[in-house]
């Protein structure tokens, strides 16, 4: 069933304990099979004796990393907006835990895939009705860095301690840049008031770390997320991650914005979001990402 780069004797066990407690103690594993996934986690196929096939994610970080985004998935999902995977379930581990979810059989996207991709994702902005602060019930990670989500009435604030603030520290202590280089970050933070300012602040549901890897086009042409980093925020910072590597498709931004039209500076807000991005790179993955910090650092500060 298995082989040596499978997941582990105790992995499996936990495994079958989270599908026997949804799906009953008459349903096991026929097979499983290693499918291409993230640098961060292992990810498996599991196929069931009746057939029915799920993904299976293990590690991710910090110990209630997979906890976490189980709760992000719910959240996303519960807006009936826009296509989530079922979360089977969760468990917490030492390593980053263990994640179920319902297999989604991927399907190369035609040409009306990416207007219905940016129609569902703005639905999803627009679902919160109720919530009127920026953050998240619970901390999560943005790849494996730890991503803090507590309430705040004024979204600059939030953004500033909460992400760039927040990434900034944690650069400093790696020895990634020194006290001048975050004295110039300070500067941009202490600007974030006039540099963010828009007409349109109010608390949306965000993915959190939608590029590329974390979504895909089903056999219906239907638009799934996953792998999210959920958090309320303002809409226009989840555009930070999907322009950082070379945009989407222009029809997703034409459509996304039929539905919510563009504000002024929105161009200069989304430069201030990559940088968020781009600080969580420099602390996940070295100094290479820092003259890109900079150049956004020497535009705005």
């Amino acid at each position: 069933m298995t082989d040596e780069s499978g997941p582990s004797k105790e992995s499996l066990r936990s495994v079958g304990i989270l599908i026997h407690n949804s799906f009953g103690s008459d349903r096991f594993i026929d097979s499983i099979k290693r499918v291409s996934g993230g640098c961060i986690a292992d990810a498996f196929q599991i196929v069931l004796d009746d057939g029915t096939a799920l993904f299976l994610k293990i590690g991710g970080g910090q110990h209630n990393g997979m906890e976490a985004e189980s709760k992000g998935l719910e959240a996303l999902r519960s807006t009936n907006t826009i296509a989530i995977p079922k979360v089977i379930g969760a468990e917490s581990r030492d390593s980053g835990g263990i994640l179920i979810l319902e297999w989604i059989q991927p399907s190369p996207p035609r040409s009306d895939f990416w207007p219905r991709f940016g129609q569902q994702l703005a639905q999803l902005h627009l679902a919160n009705q109720t919530i009127d602060q920026f953050g998240f019930s619970q901390d999560n990670l943005i790849g494996t860095t730890k991503q803090p989500n507590r309430w705040a009435s004024h979204w600059p604030e939030f953004f500033a301690e909460f992400r760039l603030a927040f990434q900034a520290d944690l650069a400093l202590g790696q020895g990634l840049i020194d006290t001048t280089q975050r004295n110039d970050l300070d500067r941009l933070i202490d600007k974030l008031p006039d540099l963010l300012a828009s007409n349109n602040l109010r608390p949306a549901l965000l993915h959190g770390d939608l590029w590329s890897g974390n979504f895909l086009c089903d056999t219906n042409q239907t638009p799934v997320i996953f792998d999210p980093a959920v958090y309320y925020g303002h809409h226009e910072c989840e555009f930070g991650m999907t322009t950082l590597f070379g945009e989407f498709d222009s029809t997703f931004y034409e459509a996304y914005h039929n539905v919510i039209p563009k504000d002024d500076g929105t161009s200069q807000r989304i430069e201030i979001y990559q940088l968020y991005h781009l600080l969580n790179h420099l602390n996940l993955f070295g100094q290479s990402y820092w003259s890109a910090c900079q150049a956004i650092l020497s535009k705005y500060s």
